[in-house]
């Protein structure tokens, strides 16, 4: 009922960073995932929001996120690099619940080679 809406919760209008990639993610993986989906260019991001009042359901749409996709891509890319390389957070100081274990961490994603073709993780 109150969260908040998608260019807030992914990308901050004052810094620039890049706080949440999971929309851009979702925008990139839609075409090779499911079938008919559009072309990159018109498939647009944004929330569904659904709380308890049934006639305050809309959808949010994205007005940052879309533009800057390219550039969501390339810090996603660059993030891969950096797990690739050996430079990541100590569990400890993360705020996911991975109890410090950074291998269950990274076995959930997917990485992107630098050419942005999938390469599966387990």
């Amino acid at each position: 009922d109150r969260g908040k809406g998608p260019d807030t919760a992914h990308h901050s209008k004052t810094t620039g960073d890049w706080l949440d990639l999971q929309l851009p993610l979702y925008r990139w993986a839609a075409e090779g995932i499911l079938p008919g989906a559009p072309t990159q260019e018109r498939i647009r991001t944004g929330y569904f929001v659904v709380g308890a009042d049934p006639a305050r359901i809309e959808v949010q749409e994205s007005r940052r996120i879309d533009p800057l996709f390219d550039e969501a891509m390339e810090v996603a890319r660059e993030i891969v690099r950096s797990i690739r390389a050996g430079y990541f957070t100590d569990p400890e100081e993360a705020s996911a619940p991975y109890e410090g274990d950074p291998v269950a961490l990274f076995m959930r994603t997917m990485a992107l080679v630098s050419d942005g073709t999938e390469e599966g993780g387990t």
